[in-house]
């Protein structure tokens, strides 16, 4: 209790009792503030170590479920595997390519998607999405392990003065985290 009227009674202007300090408060749901947290206007409530909303799972992704976030891309590139695998065996064991079509990977490409249009997009789809999910894997792992930095810190950080950075490394996984 004395915490509590410790920051309400932090020195205010002439006239006032007390001043609501928002950087202790929620301005929204008028509690104190978890440390490095947010208010997400989406789920009306303050996420401890808030990262970022995530449309996929409907919810925050913040400190108690971080893991669990990091776990569903991770399982999620390796389901993009095994249809890569499947459409593989489909396309080794269904499908004989023509002496006129081994060559270049346009006339291949064609034969397959004329040997079993569905697996052929299959395919395609699940190397569009094999490309971002594990790029996204790959930015959050390099979130979480190499800058100890949640999303919305990250893009944030250009509000903070005197951050420094391994700056090549940086680089590198800015551009690759942005693709």
């Amino acid at each position: 209790m004395k915490e509590v009227m410790s920051c309400l009674t932090l020195p205010s202007p002439p006239g006032l009792f007390f001043r609501f300090d928002p950087r202790v408060f929620c301005n929204t749901c008028l509690i104190r503030r978890p440390l490095r947290s947010k208010h997400c206007s989406m789920c009306d409530r303050c996420v401890a170590r808030f990262d970022h909303h995530c449309p996929w799972v409907g919810n925050c992704v913040g400190l108690r479920n971080h893991k669990h976030f990091l776990g569903y891309l991770v399982t999620l590139s390796a389901m993009v595997s095994f249809v890569f695998y499947g459409c593989y065996v489909v396309f080794r064991d269904g499908c004989r390519l023509s002496a006129a079509g081994e060559g270049s990977l346009m006339s291949t490409a064609r034969e397959f998607s004329q040997c079993s249009p569905w697996v052929a997009f299959a395919t395609l789809y699940g190397g569009l999405n094999a490309f971002w999910v594990g790029c996204l894997a790959v930015c959050q792992a390099y979130q979480i392990f190499w800058l100890a930095m949640t999303t919305n810190e990250r893009m944030n950080s250009g509000r903070w003065a005197g951050r420094t950075d391994n700056f090549f490394i940086t680089v590198i996984f800015e551009c690759w985290c942005c693709l």
